[in-house]
């Protein structure tokens, strides 16, 4: 059954889904700010030492 247009109900599955599409972004977001965020990505031959170089020296200043 269909909850009327306008109801709680209905108000509750719409936010829910908006803050549902919204979750994959806000968590990207987060992980910036706790110091998580992407590293950049070296030379095939140096990947292993270029990725545990930058996992030492990356900062977050903000």
């Amino acid at each position: 059954m269909l909850d009327p247009l306008g109801s709680a109900e209905w108000w509750l599955i719409r936010l829910g889904r908006k803050l549902a599409a919204r979750r994959p972004e806000l968590a990207r977001r987060w992980d910036w700010y706790i110091g998580n965020h992407p590293l950049p990505e070296g030379s095939e031959k140096a990947k292993r030492a270029f990725r545990d170089f930058q996992e030492k020296s990356r900062t977050n200043f903000m």
